[in-house]
């Protein structure tokens, strides 16, 4: 792990990055003149600079130019106008260099110790700290003040192959540093430069598991710095005063602070909370203090910071499109510089330089340096950036003047020292250490007076110490003319000249047009002469004087033909594969600005129309080997004639995954890919891979399948090889990840499940037992997590379905775990997506809440009330989730399975018999059209006996009138029949000859053996069964009414009256008067139901 930056970004940085848009600007011309760019017949550039290698001295003769940074580590370090770097010398051991900019004072400081590496040279006050091994396996930090005597070790920690800096910073005159071997964890600590005051701040063990500390930045008289926890996988923000009390977490809100940064006093950095995405925050090291400093972008989503730095009293920072912003602290005074939309993370402000911002952009290939003017302006590219060694981050530079010196990179040339001046035309290359051999990778540009040191390799010495002084005289150069007005004019160019400190425009341009050695002809840096006023011969000397503001003057001179074409070519040869363009071009220039006539051996030639010329090809099977290309330009007067080497290979077999291919497979699966591939003119030999199975489709693409198993490992290469019948191939190194499809619970709950403050819980609370449907409830929804499949969660999208028929969505909550949730009701489904989750560590085995519903009953439906046939017993609710979806920085959809249902049941309200939502006279109506009907012989009076005695009676009837009143909504308690032993198979039912109880319907009676606990139940405290039944005495003989009297086939008629009977009788008749109070009772409570209740009372005093 870095030890520069903690930051959540497991993603790779290309799969961030768009390629960069052709249509944003007009880019700035790379100037890179070379004496080989000229091809005149009777003389190179007499100016062109001798090439330099700018040594310093060889601290190591001899060494091996192909080693990077074996002998000179880090750049130097400046204490009292000294130079300080560390040397390798010929018995292998670093010692300490100092130099004063020139070779006779470049020298190894006496009796210094000999160490296997120093890295990290900085100067702190007036000592200089670095990083020593004695042992080439553990450092230690030591103090110097540039003697050997006055060189002190710091600490003596003795960590084995610690490979992460001690990143030593200074707050006053403290400096701070951190030690550890940066994977267990990491501490922090503090020194004045004396073995004694060096000792550790705090003990962070002791607060936090295995810290790890990065970033360590001053602001006012404090030092923040960010700490890794890793068993949390969290980022956190902390301070130090430097004491042990004085050392705490702050902005505990707070998610991923990063980009921490001095400004004004206090520290300004992004970072998100559970109303915000990524913004800027600030904090004066207090957690009161501790603030939302502007949001950019208002919500969740946030602005998605790069590069937040403070440059020279500025903010400048890229947002999520990957433009430039600069900033004052405020919103108000935060502005965009670039509208080109580049990309997130694609760039990273760097430095200001003439007033304008530099800034590094990855266009999916390389990295580059562009430059931009002001707000809203079109930015323009300066030149490449290194992508083996530097990144944007570590652009190596230094300014002096008007001179921004940097090290660059373009195709021709690699990395080398360049210089600008904010123009075009002097935007140059200095160095070319290492012709036709790549690059010479400069870095630790340092300035000690007028001279600029640096560290670079060549072709002879290796890696050693440089210089560069900016007093010299300036370069001079002349570049081929072209032909203006028609041929009547000529415009002259000293494009390429520069001056070491001075910018172009100050430099004086004279010219010298015929030859008297007085250049008084012509003067600028673009001079047009007409041709009238020239005297021409067969040849034409045309010289320039440079002088800068130092007096200090160069020359250069061009000859060229006033009868041919004045050619240039931009390569001698070309190497292409077959079926690939191929392109040259150049310059050309006709004295008298003549007509000419390209014509080439092989290929076209376009003529740009601006003194420039291209050739182009595309070469096939045939032209395999290498060919000479001649081209004749043809002014009319003579033929001149270019050539070069155009060679021609077959091309290699190309295979690429396409980018719908799948990026995972889930255990126990099959997993697939499949891309495409190209080949030149050479057949295809064979496709294999390392694991599975592939195909050749035989159409340009191929398909690739895999069968894991439920166990698969997360993780295994496949490479995928094509090959042609020439042996050429390429491999294709893909990865195959295997995950477990992401589990899904439902529970039914009274209300929003209460989680921690991450929204998470060890173990599912319990489902509700059973409600009625007219309940309110909440079905809360929830994932399993594990580190693989749920560890940097972004979003979870999934459908709630559920039967609108019965309930409806009353309301939703994400919980604590997450903070923006959108939720769509389409009727029967909810369309979920919830993100900016609070705890993007993994789990496992725990349980993330991702939802909660609240529910209520639909006021048009409900639960059936028509069962026939059999008592409607409790049902399922019908929650089910469909087609989750769950995306992490890592994987995209990652597929969910619904793992549990809920065990709550629902059941009807019995007295709501016509489904209305109410309990009313409709309902009445209904029941007593069934009293006395047995369910057995009657199927449809089921939804009736409330009770399920087997028979609709007066009992029913109460508890009916007991509810009525009762709705869905108006939240009356539901008082529930107390359910019987069946005794729906015994027809007993007792009936009137002379007068039925409601026009023939049957009453009931049973006996009291089985009925009391349902009469309680219904009459309640008017004690039915003590004060309308008497029980028989001892010596009276109970009489089995269901057994004597059951006759199922006819109604039932009494012949004779037995004591039993009279005693029936009258209790029926206590009933009835007992239902006609309750009637009354109704009518007092409920005036409305007034007429109805009469209307009952009436037919009750029929009986």
């Amino acid at each position: 792990m870095s030890t520069k930056s903690l930051r959540l970004d497991l993603a790779p940085s290309s799969s961030r990055r768009r390629r960069l848009r052709t249509c944003c600007t007009e880019l700035l011309e790379i100037r890179t003149p070379l004496a080989s760019d000229l091809m005149i017949e009777s003389s190179l550039l007499e100016a062109e600079p001798a090439v330099a290698d700018y040594l310093l001295v060889d601290v190591y003769p001899g060494s091996d130019p192909s080693d990077i940074f074996s002998f000179i580590s880090l750049g130097y370090a400046e204490l009292n106008g000294v130079a300080y770097f560390a040397g390798i010398d010929d018995s292998n051991f670093y010692s300490l260099w100092q130099t004063d900019g020139t070779t006779a004072g470049t020298e190894q400081v006496v009796g210094f110790p000999a160490f296997a590496d120093i890295r990290s040279l900085q100067t702190f006050g007036n000592l200089l700290y670095f990083e020593g091994s004695l042992n080439g396996s553990s450092y230690e930090l030591y103090a110097t003040d540039g003697t050997a005597q006055g060189t002190v070790q710091l600490t003596s920690f003795q960590n084995f192959f610690d490979l992460v800096s001690f990143d030593p910073v200074a707050v006053g005159n403290t400096v701070y540093f951190t030690s550890g071997d940066g994977f267990s964890s990491t501490e922090i600590w503090k020194t004045d430069g004396t073995a004694q005051g060096t000792m550790l701040v705090k003990d962070l063990t002791t607060v936090e598991t295995s810290p790890l500390i990065a970033e360590l930045t001053p602001s006012g008289n404090l030092l923040y710095f960010q700490l890794y926890d890793q068993q949390l996988s969290s980022v956190q923000l902390w301070r130090t005063d430097g004491t042990d009390e004085g050392t705490f977490r702050i902005g505990t809100g707070l998610a991923d602070p990063s980009y921490l940064t001095d400004f004004g006093g206090a520290l300004y950095f992004s970072a998100s909370d559970a109303m915000h995405g990524e913004e800027l925050w600030m904090t004066d090291g207090t957690e009161m203090g501790t603030t939302l400093a502007f949001e950019l972008v208002p919500g969740v989503n946030g602005a998605d910071y790069n590069g937040l730095r403070n440059i020279d009293g500025t903010l400048y920072f890229s947002n999520t499109t990957g433009d430039i912003w600069k900033s004052d602290g405020t919103l108000g005074g935060t502005v965009a510089i670039t509208a080109e939309n580049f990309g997130i993370g694609a760039t990273e402000p760097l430095l200001v330089f003439q007033g304008d911002i530099y800034f590094s952009l990855y266009n999916g290939d390389l990295f580059e340096l562009w430059k931009a003017t002001d707000v809203n302006s079109s930015p323009e590219l300066v030149t490449g950036l290194s992508p083996l060694l530097f990144t944007f981050q570590d652009l190596p530079y230094a300014v002096y003047g008007d001179a921004l010196f940097f090290t660059g990179y373009d195709v021709d040339h690699g990395l080398e020292l360049w210089k600008t001046d904010g123009t075009a035309e002097g935007t140059v290359r200095i160095t070319d250490l290492t012709p036709m051999e790549g690059d010479s990778f400069p870095f630790g540009l340092t300035f000690l007076g007028d001279n600029l040191l640096f560290i670079a390799k060549d072709t002879t010495s290796g890696f050693e110490p440089r210089v560069l002084n900016i007093d010299a005289a300036p370069i001079a150069m002349i570049q081929l003319p072209k032909t203006t007005n028609s041929g009547l004019s000529i415009e002259l160019s000293a494009l390429g000249s520069y001056d070491f400190k001075d910018a172009v425009a100050d430099l004086t341009f004279e010219w010298d047009l015929d030859g008297d050695g007085q250049y008084d002809d012509a003067a600028g840096f673009n001079p047009t002469v007409l041709l009238a006023d020239q005297t021409f011969i067969s040849s034409w000397d045309v010289s320039v004087k440079v002088t800068d503001l130092d007096a200090n003057s160069s020359f250069a001179t061009m000859t060229f033909s006033a009868d041919e074409v004045n050619l240039t070519l931009d390569d001698a040869a070309l190497t292409v594969s077959d079926g690939d363009l191929a392109v040259n071009g150049g310059k050309y220039f006709d004295a008298f600005g003549r007509t000419i006539v390209f014509t080439p051996s092989l290929g076209d030639v376009i003529d740009n129309g601006d003194g420039t010329w291209t050739w182009n090809y595309v070469p096939d099977a045939d032209d395999i080997g290498t060919t000479a290309v001649t081209i004749d330009f043809d002014n009319g007067v003579q033929v001149s004639q270019l050539s070069f080497d155009l060679t021609v290979l077959y091309a290699d077999p190309v295979i690429e995954t396409d980018p719908q291919s799948p990026e995972f497979a889930l255990k126990g699966e099959l997993a697939t890919k499949f891309g495409t591939y190209t080949v030149g003119s050479a057949d295809i030999l064979s496709i294999t891979a390392t694991l599975g199975d592939i195909t050749d489709n035989g159409d340009g693409t191929w398909s690739w399948s895999y069968q894991t198993s439920i166990n698969e490992d997360d993780y295994q290469s496949v490479d995928i090889t094509i090959t042609d019948v020439n042996g050429n191939s390429m491999t294709l190194y893909e990865s195959l990840f295997t995950v477990y499809p992401v589990q899904v619970h439902l529970t039914i709950n009274d209300a929003a499940a209460t989680t921690n403050a991450t929204g998470v819980v060890t173990t599912l609370p319990d489902d509700l037992g059973a409600i009625n449907e007219w309940d309110p409830f909440t079905v809360n929804v929830w994932i399993e997590r594990n580190p693989t499949t749920s560890s940097l969660l972004q979003t979870i999208d999934y459908t709630l379905g559920y039967n609108d028929a019965w309930f409806q969505l009353d309301s939703s909550a994400s919980g604590a775990g997450f903070s923006q949730m959108t939720v769509n009701d389409v009727g029967g489904q909810i369309e979920v997506s919830a993100s900016n989750f609070a705890d993007l560590n993994g789990g496992n085995g725990d349980f993330l809440l991702i939802g909660s519903f609240r529910f209520i009953p639909n006021p048009n439906g409900g639960v059936p009330n028509t069962t026939q046939g059999a008592y409607a017993d409790p049902v399922d609710l019908g929650f089910s989730i469909i087609d989750l979806k769950q995306t992490t920085l890592l994987y995209t959809d990652i597929p969910g399975v619904q793992s549990s249902s809920p065990t709550t049941q629902v059941e009807v309200i019995p007295y709501d018999i016509d489904d209305d939502g109410a309990i009313g006279l409709v309902d009445l109506t209904y029941l007593i059209g069934k009293i006395g009907d047995p369910v057995a012989t009657t199927p449809a009076s089921y939804p009736f006996d409330f009770d399920r005695d087997g028979f609709v009676s007066l009992i029913d009837l109460v508890y009916l009138i007991r509810n009525i009143g009762a709705t869905q909504g108006n939240g009356v308690p539901i008082q529930f029949p107390t359910i019987s032993s069946s005794l729906e198979a015994e027809p007993l039912a007792i009936q009137s000859t002379s007068s039925s109880l409601l026009e023939g319907e049957a009453l009931p009676l049973s006996l009291p053996v089985s009925e009391e606990h349902n009469i309680d139940a219904a009459f309640g405290n008017l004690n039915l069964f003590q004060e309308c039944w008497e029980s028989p005495s001892d010596d009276e003989e109970e009489v089995d009414i269901e057994a004597e009297f059951a006759l199922p086939d006819f109604p039932w008629q009494p012949d004779f009256d037995s004591e039993w009977a009279i005693e029936a009788s009258s209790i029926v008749e206590c009933v009835i008067d007992k239902a006609i109070s309750l009637l009354e009772d109704l009518e007092e409570e409920h005036p409305q139901l007034g007429r109805a209740a009469d209307w009952l009372k009436h037919h009750f005093g029929n009986f």
